[in-house]
């Protein structure tokens, strides 16, 4: 999980929705959908489903929020950095109205329903949704339930929604061998698919760390499934030098980079070599077959944002890493400046017109094939096996 968006682009607001307007798949005669290019099961290697239901009474909203408390919420969102959140909020207001309507009962059934239907109308027929440990208290909020209770959340939504949702268990690897135990009960009793997200910046935990992380990732190894650290933004954690030793230790274990390195504005003007650690990352995937790589997180308003994430994907697709890089989202993080649907659209619809082209194979890596070759593995769905 990540955290963007600054002054700049939501000045840039005002042009991007004019060009928005004219070229993105829901405009009236717009271009291309992501069903009309890939026709495969397409993917969202990056979700979280959050239920307000387990976090209590601090975690209910008002069925209706105001213009205000709008502006308030996105300005305080402790991973999108938005200087001038009233220029999104009144762009967006009904949009937001109807999410959040969507979601007022708080139950896990109802925000089960709200991924499902950012996800249809995105064109994605399965999201890897990220539970993350309650101990490390996921947006900042204490959780009242156990983490047997989300997990058998995950679980039974799972179960509701046939072929839409994989499971993944971020546990904290604090927890020391105690984590370990409830990792492998997480996969024999809850259909857990694969570790992740792991917050190693946010913990303080490198993932090189042969004491409390590999026992983690030797359990990965043992119970034949990935593993996905989160990668935005600078921090020791994320080094090219900690994953090369993640990589030499375990040649076989399959993980993804969320994130791919992606850094805020902010940061890049504070330090332009910061971009290098993208371009690193992406050289370390085409040297290693196990190492993936997801775009979440890169969503931009401003056309040079865009035009830079197509770029990388662009720069992925030419080179060995093509078949490791993959769509992803962190939805719901970025559902109050992008939805799922104008992010697919920014690589379907609107590349060409930025300088940017893919073929339909390779949108169809992007979105397909590259996710049902990391999900391989004896824990994965039957569904899965069809690639349909």
């Amino acid at each position: 999980m990540s955290r963007f968006f600054n002054r700049r682009q939501a000045l840039g607001l005002a042009g991007w929705l004019g060009l928005a307007a004219a070229t993105s798949s829901f405009a009236a005669g717009g271009p291309r959908k992501l069903k009309d290019v890939v026709r495969s099961r397409t993917f969202d290697v990056h979700a979280h489903l959050v239920p307000p239901a387990w976090f209590g009474r601090g975690g209910q909203r008002p069925r209706k929020l105001s213009r205000d408390q709008w502006i308030k919420e996105l300005a305080s969102n402790p991973y999108i950095v938005v200087p001038d959140a009233a220029a999104i909020v009144d762009a967006r207001l009904p949009e937001l109205e109807a999410f959040e309507a969507a979601r007022a009962g708080g139950s896990v059934e109802a925000s089960a329903a709200v991924l499902i239907a950012e996800m249809d109308r995105a064109g994605i027929d399965t999201s890897i949704c990220m539970l993350m440990d309650e101990l490390n208290r996921p947006f900042r909020r204490v959780a009242t339930v156990s983490i047997e209770s989300m997990l058998s959340d995950v679980q039974r939504m799972a179960a509701l929604y046939p072929g839409r949702i994989v499971n993944f268990f971020g546990v904290d690897p604090r927890r020391g061998a105690g984590g370990v135990a409830l990792l492998r009960r997480s996969v024999e009793e809850f259909g857990v698919c694969g570790m992740g997200e792991w917050l190693t910046h946010r913990w303080g935990v490198s993932p090189d760390d042969r004491e409390r992380s590999y026992p983690y990732l030797e359990a990965c190894v043992d119970l034949g499934i990935p593993y996905a650290n989160n990668g935005s933004g600078p921090d020791p954690t994320h080094s090219i030098a900690v994953f090369s030793n993640v990589l030499r230790d375990f040649p076989k274990l399959k993980m993804v980079h969320a994130a791919a390195g992606v850094m805020t504005e902010q940061e890049l003007r504070e330090d332009p070599s910061r971009i290098k650690l993208s371009t690193e990352l992406l050289r370390l995937s085409e040297r290693n077959a196990n190492f993936y790589l997801d775009m979440d997180d890169w969503q931009r308003l401003d056309l040079p944002g865009q035009r830079r994430a197509l770029t990388f994907l662009r720069r992925a697709l030419d080179g060995p890493a093509r078949d490791r890089i993959m769509f992803g989202t962190d939805f719901p993080v970025f559902t109050q400046v992008m939805n799922a649907r104008d992010w697919v659209g920014v690589f379907v619809d609107r590349a060409a017109g930025l300088g940017v082209r893919f073929r339909n194979s390779e949108l169809e890596a992007f979105f397909s094939r590259n996710a049902l070759r990391f999900l391989t593995g004896p824990r994965m769905p039957a569904f899965l096996g069809s690639g349909r």
